[in-house]
């Protein structure tokens, strides 16, 4: 009997949360029998994956790709003919990979506006179905309404991401949360908890909306300074900012995994200042595994991992008179947030519970294959021969459909 193939499509062009989920989703794919590719856009997207999986540990059972992006020009500018233009080259070279690696099915782990590689790369033929698993920015429009609607099955990442999927008619959308691999499970050895010592921690990327620059006015304004690690990911060169007069500050510069866990490890406080709603907080929960007492915005996916004065204080999205509150409330009561983070830790085990959070992935997996496997009164003798699903193909063509996605 053919191992069914999954084929993982992964557009992100900087490392974060969609990469670091695939991570953990792997060994729920691979526990199963599938036989496992994935395609990066990104050569160091391609590496982070290759470091963090241990793919030698694996043996055949997974492959890593990337493409060939030489249209640079076309990378910063995601709209209008420039991003038509990128999503053509790189349909041109994914089309290659999928016609010699056969996928029984394909994920496009990413914003549908990000995937449009995956459509134009298909669209002569449905009899390799797509599961659209929406995560990340997610900006409703034409464009990502067509792709929904091709798509065999939709996944999204928290109640935030299914409501603007069902916005543009997809109403058939699973709900899926964030799972943490038993083998990469954040450390709790913590010796600065243990020894009742205060320590915030702040990771993130120098995204605009991560919140920076509104952590380090926040901490200026403090009457007394705590101990913080302030772990960041730089983009398109861009450098850490505010800090530079704080003594008790320790900047750590593109942190991996494991450097981050051992940086984690010693912390009791994480500090979440997303300007933006977060779909699913992965560092949140990450944090919360090990142990530390997360301070989140109300917005997004914090009060749905966090229950406020029990696992975790919530203070007013953007708000730095609140924000400020909630640090002076660690400073003054510590025991209060070493207890938060043990519930917290207790919280995670079931919320991070991968094959709880990941089920609906498999799922879907297991119903388009399902879906996939010849009858024996149309099966054919070409290998790898399937009939295809009853869905309605696009009554123009998708190239025309994709045009329209700009118009407004």
């Amino acid at each position: 009997m053919k191992q069914p193939h999954v084929l993982i499509y992964d557009s992100s062009a900087a490392i974060g949360g969609a990469l670091t989920s695939l991570v953990h989703l792997l060994p729920n794919l691979l526990g199963r029998g599938w036989r496992v590719s994935i395609v990066t856009t990104c050569a160091r997207c391609r590496d982070f994956l290759a470091g963090e999986i241990a793919l030698s540990s694996v043996g055949e059972d997974i492959a890593l790709m990337t493409l060939d992006e030489r249209a640079r020009e076309y990378t910063r500018d995601a709209r209008g003919v420039h991003y038509f233009a990128r999503e053509m080259r790189r349909a041109s070279l994914l089309a290659r990979r999928i016609s010699r690696a056969r996928p029984d099915v394909i994920i496009a782990n990413n914003a549908p506006q990000a995937n449009g590689a995956v459509y134009l790369a298909t669209q002569a033929s449905d009899n390799v179905p797509i599961i659209q698993y929406v995560r990340g920015a997610f900006y409703p429009s034409k464009l990502a309404g067509h792709q929904l609607a091709r798509a065999a099955s939709v996944l999204a990442v928290g109640e935030r991401q299914r409501e603007r999927v069902a916005a543009l008619g997809r109403e058939d959308v699973r709900v899926a949360g964030e799972g943490l691999r038993p083998d990469l499970w954040p450390s709790a050895n913590a010796p600065a908890r243990e020894r009742g010592e205060l320590r915030w921690l702040w990771a993130s990327s120098l995204m605009p909306w991560k919140g920076s620059d509104f952590l380090a006015r926040a901490y200026g304004m403090l009457e007394r300074a705590t101990p913080m690690d302030v772990c960041y990911l730089p983009v398109a060169g861009e450098a850490l900012e505010g800090f530079e007069q704080h003594a008790q500050v320790t900047p750590h510069r593109a942190l991996g995994a494991r450097a981050l866990d051992a940086v984690r490890a010693s912390a009791s406080v994480y500090l979440h200042t997303s300007q933006q709603p977060e779909p699913f907080g992965r560092s949140i929960l990450e944090a919360m595994a090990a142990g530390l007492c997360p301070v989140v915005p109300d917005e997004g996916s914090g009060p749905m991992l966090v229950e406020h004065g029990r696992s975790g204080l919530i203070y007013r999205a953007r708000d730095v008179n609140a924000f400020l509150d909630a640090l002076r409330y660690t400073q003054r009561h510590p025991e209060h947030v070493f207890k938060m983070g043990r519930r917290a830790m207790e919280e995670a085990r079931f919320l991070g519970d991968p094959w709880r959070a990941f089920a609906p992935v498999t799922c879907a997996i297991e119903e388009c294959l399902e879906a996939g496997q010849p009858r024996d009164d149309l099966a054919r003798n070409e290998p790898g021969h399937r009939v295809a699903s009853d869905r309605k193909k696009p009554t123009k063509p998708y190239v025309s459909l994709a045009f329209q996605g700009f118009s407004r």
